[in-house]
């Protein structure tokens, strides 16, 4: 049910005599997607004793969501409910590739004297490098 503007829905009123019965009118759509959305509305609109549920995910639109207000920066919500359904299970993960570094010392490599270690690559076997950072700068060696 998208709004765009204010409007009165007196849905939760009888049909004899439009006295308030206090139960909340529903909405939910039969599609997927959002059983309420308010996008730009500049005025102040209030939304009141209704009740929305959103369908369950899909394979198409794996997401329940109920409800999605933008740009409208004065929406009250009184005495509704919020309803999403299940979210669509996805497929199951599968095993992550694990390679073998080249070299298989990973360690970095050593400062000379007051020389900074060099920075080291690496290449896996399933693909990709990496590279450490150099040593940082030598200074004075400390003395007993």
């Amino acid at each position: 049910m998208p709004l765009r503007s204010c409007f009165r829905w007196p849905i939760h009123r009888t049909c004899t005599d439009w006295s308030y019965t206090g139960t909340k009118a529903k909405v939910s759509p039969a599609d997927a997607g959002y059983a309420l959305s308010v996008a730009s509305v500049a005025t102040s609109i209030a939304i009141a004793d209704l009740a929305f549920t959103a369908q369950a995910g899909t394979m198409a639109a794996p997401s329940s969501v109920v409800a999605f207000v933008s740009a409208s920066p004065s929406v009250t919500l009184r005495r509704v409910a919020l309803t999403a359904g299940a979210g669509f299970k996805g497929n199951d993960a599968s095993a992550a590739v694990t390679g073998t570094p080249t070299p298989a010392d990973l360690t970095g490599n050593a400062g000379v004297g007051l020389a900074e270690g060099a920075a080291k690559s690496c290449t896996c076997s399933s693909g990709g490098t990496s590279k450490g950072a150099k040593g940082g700068t030598g200074g004075a060696v400390p003395t007993a």
